[in-house]
């Protein structure tokens, strides 16, 4: 064989070797020459005995090399020198002596210093050696692998073409080194890389086409390319070491990498793989791209990535990754496929779905990623537990939360191709200020917001799936959102709307922290609110309600804006108390309960045909447009403050005591039902009937008399009417109760008044004034006046109750409450004025008075007549004359005042005296008594003439007198009541009686025991006084039977000139034994009553003393005075007379 070599000047050495059967004892012999511009040397092996320059036997010749016994030793060397750098022919033969076996064929082999081989040769690499060294290869040997292993013991580039032919064992040992092998392998067999010592590297960087397949030990590296744009490897690898794909362009490869070994793509070029591989060693991609797969349905990837460039995904069906992808790299899905990865990914490059599905998770706990994602196509999420993604997803394409479990999304997202939900929850934020989603929303299961700032959601959500805020900050919400699961508010704020006129949400709410709305435009909201959060309203617009909600938070509403409970129909409600500053409007058909209490400066409106019960207590304005509002249900609760534009019905309903101070206006009715009462304090303007049928409706308290009800009122049903205001039209008692003032004060009606028979005019009374119905128009009268006299000390008094333009009828029943048994009460009727007349009984004791007066005044008459016919006299006539003076104080109780009276006047009589001793008189009186009650002005005068006839008989030792009187007494009274009038009364009284008197004048006659009995018997007429309170006094009778026992003690002195002296001394004692009930029948005001007066006492004693002096036979002078006293009264008289005897 020959070779053509250009050799530089120098020492070469040339290696040979025999096939592992060719050794001693074979004699086997070689030529090797070399001609062209050098020395040629020619070397021939004679036989197989020892190798020396000149050999020994076999007939070798000067410069032969022999080589001897080399046994198992492969490889024999010749070493040559040429001296000049030149073109040469290399030639080499072998022969054997007495070897007929010439099948082995000697390989060439030339050192890399020999320079360039060219030509071609074939060199065997196979097993008849534990390895060949790679530095022996020729550039001009075409190596073929034969099982055999090509060993680098130095690093450097091997050009040569191999072929590799289907041998098990072909092998290349890296043996530390790093060896690029640039020319192409070919061939069916297959590959195996190793590295004997580690450290060293095979790199292929020529278009390998062997079949065979690759087998990379355990420690060794192959390396594809070199950083250009070479370097191939054909058929799949057993990858136990390191797979390096070091390529700058781009590059399929489409066999199977399987192996526990891993996978490196190191060039700036793009490697595809779209074979199935299993290698389990994991994959670094430190520069360019690693793409699984060509669009088509081939092409995977197992084991753990590490990232530093990019990865990118191209198959058309669905995949699924399980390893783990970490570095700095970025990750591309391309492909129209689905890539699902369930590893814990940590690289940090970002992401891009340029075309197809690219899911994290397969509905179980694994499946990761992380950075920014590139999204215009699909992204899904499949994880069945909570995951946390903090990244940025942007592009046109969509989002799907398809595993049970919970996607948080915490980046700054603007991906607008839409986000579906159709299983688990997806959140937005995990409680702080970061988290954020673009574009429409399917949800089919769960959506959460939990961010702890404000931020806006602009498009729609849609679905059978249900939405939460769950952060402490504010969602808005702008999108016509349509989803049907319901709303959860736990904490923050979910608002509809932004002040314009989007934003909308569909189903029931369970709202545990705020929901706003804030629209500038109408909508209705139908769902259901429940839960213990609040209620906003604001924006400018209007939100109907019509959803039963029972959210127990407060409801705010801001100014300008409205909510309305119902929008016409038989549903919406709330519970809840509201802060209104806008409007608060209720539009049902039916009659629906609020039992929250309303406050703020803004309006209620009741719009509906239905009634709306307001239970508890609102502020701000009202207005009633239809239907009914009523205010209370029965209970204590339910107020309203501020005006009421009232054109349809306002009902007052609670059962407790409610003030309103604000204007009633419009044309609607007014009605009071609640059992409680109602103070209407404003000037009402209302021009709608009122109707009051239970409880009471009071048109201004005492401080608000000027509170005005233009419309006219009808009470009925035992209700009240009442106040201190006025009624602008007619006010009728049907069955009701009208009762001014509150104590005290005058309710005013400007139309007419009529009482029905089941009515009552309750009037309260104190001692300084009452309560008045004052009516403008006419009153008609019935039914009951029910007096209410407060406590007080009342004296005579008349109280306008009622005054009318003109009155008709009467009272049928007057009933009295409360006062005092020693008062009497009656009721006046004029024509335009019914009047309460009171007075205490006791104003017409001065009637008593007069009768006790009166039979005393007529007893003591009568006494003096009886003196008179005791004293000493001749027989014949003779006549007396007495001046009278006297007082007397009676004492009245708890009941009947004191009274004092004072008497003055005349008597005289005329005696004859028979010669026996029998005397008769007859006497002739004129009086005048003065009676005054104390602490009244009530006073008397009664003018007296009496008239008496009387006998004096002796009888031995005594003497009897007996005597008839008459009396009439003109009388003349005078009550003073004040400001009201005076009462003044004439009548007459007459007092008959008689007396019988005994007297002892036994004895020395100084001292003459007597006994006396004396009846007397008033009788008075009945008259009416004159004046505003005249009493119509009745006429009664009194009889008085008085007997008296006493002592009298005189004895005569005569002076020195005749004229004889009779002193006198008289001590007794008188029971009555007649009536001392001074009690007078009095009429007064229809009312009939007994006017009490103080009652003698039945016992008293009597004294008495005077003097006689008989100057001459014919003429007496006397002076006398007398007393009664007994436990109430004492009294006296003083008389001074004369007497002529003719």
């Amino acid at each position: 064989m020959t070779e053509t070599a250009s050799l530089a000047a120098g020492s070469y050495t040339f290696y040979w070797s025999y096939a592992a059967g060719d050794y001693k004892p074979y004699n086997d012999g070689v030529l090797f020459a070399i001609s062209g511009g050098g020395t040629e040397t020619v070397s021939v092996l004679a036989n197989n005995g020892d190798g020396s320059n000149g050999g020994t036997g076999g007939g070798a010749q000067a410069g032969t090399v022999v080589v001897g016994d080399y046994g198992a030793t492969q490889w024999a060397a010749y070493t040559f020198t040429v001296a000049t750098s030149s073109t040469y022919q290399l030639s080499f033969a072998a022969y054997n002596w007495g070897d007929t076996d010439n099948s082995y064929v000697p390989t060439l082999y030339i050192g890399a210093s020999a320079g360039t081989v060219t030509g071609g040769s074939t060199s065997p690499i196979d097993t008849n050696h534990t390895y060949y060294l790679a530095s022996n290869l020729g550039s001009s040997v075409a190596p073929d692998f034969k099982g055999g292993t090509l060993r680098l013991n130095a690093s450097g580039t091997i050009s040569n073409a191999f072929a590799v032919e289907n041998y098990t064992g072909n092998t290349i040992d890296a043996y530390g080194n790093t060896g690029n092998f640039s020319g192409v392998m070919s061939g069916a067999g297959g590959l195996t890389i190793k590295d004997g010592i580690g450290g060293g590297k095979v790199i292929f960087t020529g278009a390998n086409t062997y079949t065979g397949g690759t087998t990379i030990n355990s420690g060794a590296v192959l390396q594809i390319g070199i950083g250009g744009t070479t370097g191939s490897i054909a058929g799949n690898v057993n990858d136990l070491g390191t797979l390096i794909f070091n390529r700058n362009d781009a590059i399929t490869y489409a066999n199977v990498i399987s192996g526990t070994g891993g996978l490196i793509q190191a060039g700036s070029g793009t490697l595809t793989l779209t074979g199935t591989n299993t290698y389990t060693g994991g994959t670094t991609i430190g520069a360019g791209t690693l793409q699984i797969g060509d669009g088509n349905t081939s092409g995977s990837i197992a084991g753990d990535i590490v990232n530093n460039a990019a990865l990118a995904f191209n198959r058309s069906d669905a995949i699924t990754f399980a390893g783990a992808i970490s570095g700095t790299g970025a990750l591309t899905q391309a492909g129209s496929g689905t890539l699902v990865l369930t590893g814990a990914n940590t690289y940090t490059g970002g992401t891009t779905i340029g075309a197809g599905t690219l899911q994290i998770g397969d509905g179980n706990a694994s499946g990761s990623i992380a950075g920014d994602i590139v999204n215009n196509a699909a992204l899904a999420f499949n994880r069945s537990d909570a995951i946390t993604f903090a990244g940025a997803i942007s592009g046109t394409g969509t989002l799907t939360q398809a595993g049970s479990g919970t996607l948080v999304l915490t980046g700054a997202n603007t991906y607008t191709g839409g986000t579906t939900i159709s299983a688990g929850t997806l959140q937005i934020g995990d409680g702080n200020t970061s988290g954020s989603i673009a574009g429409d929303i399917t949800n089919n299961a769960a959506l959460i917001f939990n961010r702890s700032d404000a931020i806006t959601y602009a498009n729609v959500i849609s679905g059978t799936g249900k939405l939460t805020q769950a952060g402490s900050g504010t969602l808005i919400l702008t999108g016509t959102n349509t989803y049907s699961d319901g709303t959860t508010v736990s904490a923050g704020t979910l608002q509809i709307g932004n002040g314009s006129t989007s934003g909308a949400i569909t189903g029931n709410v369970v709202n545990n922290a705020t929901l706003a709305f804030n629209r500038s435009d109408s909508i209705t909201y139908g769902g259901i609110i429940s839960g213990t959060g609040g209620v906003s309203v604001s924006g400018g617009g209007t939100v109907i309600v019509t959803g039963n909600n029972t959210y127990t938070g407060q409801t705010s509403i801001a100014a300008g804006s409205t909510l309305q409970i119902g929008n016409g129909g038989t549903t919406g409600a709330i519970v809840s108390d509201v802060i209104n500053q806008g409007i608060l409007a209720f539009n049902r058909s039916d009659n629906v309960t609020f039992n929250g209490n309303v406050t703020g400066s803004g309006t209620l409106v009741q719009n509906g045909t239905g009634k709306v019960i307001v239970t508890t207590n609102y502020t701000g304005k009202t207005i009633v447009n239809s239907g009914t509002l009523q205010i209370g249900n029965g209970s204590t609760s339910g107020t309203v403050a501020g005006n009421i534009v009232n054109n349809a019905t306002v009902v007052y309903g609670q059962a407790a005591t409610t003030t309103y101070s604000g204007v009633i206006s419009g044309a609607g009715s007014l009605a009071v039902s609640g059992g409680g009462i109602v103070i209407l304090n404003g000037s009402n303007t209302y021009t709608g009937p009122t109707t009051v049928t239970a409880g009471s409706l009071i048109i201004g308290d005492s401080t608000h008399q000027s509170a005005t009800v233009l419309s006219g009122v009808t009470v009925s049903n035992n209700a009240i009417i009442g106040g201190y205001g006025l009624i602008g039209g007619n006010l009728l008692a049907s069955g009701g109760t009208v009762s001014p003032g509150n104590s005290i004060g005058t309710l005013t009606v400007s139309g007419n008044y009529s009482q029905s028979s089941a009515s009552t005019l309750k009037i309260e009374v104190t001692p300084t004034a009452s309560d008045k119905l004052l009516v403008k128009g006419k009153a008609q009268l019935d039914g009951t006046l029910a007096i209410s006299l407060l406590p007080g000390t009342y004296g005579t008094t008349l109280y306008p109750v009622l005054t009318a333009s003109s009155i008709s009828g009467t009272f049928a029943t007057v009933t009295y409450t409360g006062g005092d048994a020693n008062m009497a009460y009656g009721v006046m009727y004029g024509a335009q004025e019914v009047d309460l007349a009171v007075t205490p009984k006791a104003s017409g004791q001065i009637y008593g008075d007069i009768v006790s007066q009166s039979l005393d005044t007529a007893v003591e008459l009568n006494n003096t007549t009886l003196e008179r016919l005791n004293s000493s006299t001749a027989t014949g006539w003779s006549a007396w004359s007495k001046t009278l003076a006297g007082a007397s104080h009676t004492s009245g109780d708890m009941s009947v005042g004191s009274f004092n009276a004072q008497l003055w006047g005349v008597i005289s009589g005329a005696d004859y005296q028979f010669s026996g001793g029998t005397k008769l008189s007859g006497v002739f009186s004129y009086t005048h008594n003065q009676i005054g009650v104390h602490d009244q002005n009530d006073k008397a005068s009664v003018e007296g003439y009496f008239f008496a006839l009387a006998s004096h008989i002796p009888a031995n030792a005594f003497t009897f007198d007996v005597s008839a009187f008459l009396q009439n007494n003109v009388v003349d009274t005078l009550r003073r009541k004040g400001g009201i009038g005076d009462a003044a009364g004439s009548t007459n009284n007459l007092v008959g009686g008689g007396s019988l008197q005994a007297k002892y004048s036994g004895g020395n006659g100084d001292l003459q025991p007597f006994a006396r009995l004396t009846v007397a018997s008033i009788g008075t007429e009945s008259f009416t006084e004159a004046g505003t309170l005249g009493f119509a006094v009745a006429s009664q009778t009194r009889i008085s039977v008085r007997g008296s026992l006493g002592l009298e003690a005189s004895h005569t002195f005569l002076t020195e000139n005749g004229t004889r002296i009779l002193p006198r001394l008289q001590i007794g004692m008188e029971n009555e034994f007649g009536e001392v009930n001074r009690e007078t029948a009095i009429t007064f005001a229809s009312t009939n009553f007994l006017a009490p007066a103080p009652s003698p006492s039945r016992f008293g004693a009597l004294v008495g003393a005077g003097v006689t002096a008989a100057l001459q036979n014919r003429l007496e002078l006397s002076l006398d005075t007398r007393g009664r006293i007994s436990a109430n009264q004492i009294d006296g008289i003083v008389s001074f007379g004369a007497k002529y005897k003719f």
